[in-house]
């Protein structure tokens, strides 16, 4: 029971993630990109395998349709494994200290897997993600 946000939690077992219900919901992803997914990367449909829906990172040049972004990671997910992917709710311990809490993050569509506070102009998409709840180096935290 988290007793700050009234929660019951629920160890996931994976990475120490741990799910509040009530409050998150993820979805679990396979990596075929041959590369790890970190936690915090912007996650974007990449096809099945095996019944499970593949990810890959997300880019918000229009290279990828809008429809195709997922969440962002909340764990860091290792090439041929899988791992859960932020739907709606908290992502900690990110680097945040760039943005401010409030700020409003969008894909970005310079970087795959980015975030920026930027809002993005044609030709690029607008692709809204998530709110800076904390404004953190190593403990920050945003709402996806």
């Amino acid at each position: 029971m988290d007793s700050q946000d009234g929660t019951l939690d629920i160890d996931m077992g994976l990475d120490g993630v741990t799910q509040q219900v009530g409050l998150e919901q993820y979805m679990v992803m396979g990596n075929a990109t041959g590369s790890t997914l970190l936690n915090g990367k912007v996650i974007g449909f990449a096809g099945s395998n095996d019944g499970r829906i593949l990810g890959q990172k997300y880019i918000a040049d229009g290279t990828m349709p809008a429809v195709y972004l997922v969440g962002v990671a909340t764990m860091d997910i290792s090439n041929g494994t899988e791992g859960y992917v932020t739907t709606y709710g908290y992502v900690r311990d990110l680097d945040t200290a760039a943005w401010s809490a409030g700020d409003i993050l969008y894909a970005s569509p310079d970087t795959a897997g980015e975030l920026t506070n930027v809002k993005p102009t044609v030709p690029d998409i607008t692709v809204p993600v998530a709110a800076v709840v904390t404004s953190h180096a190593t403990a920050g935290v945003i709402i996806v």
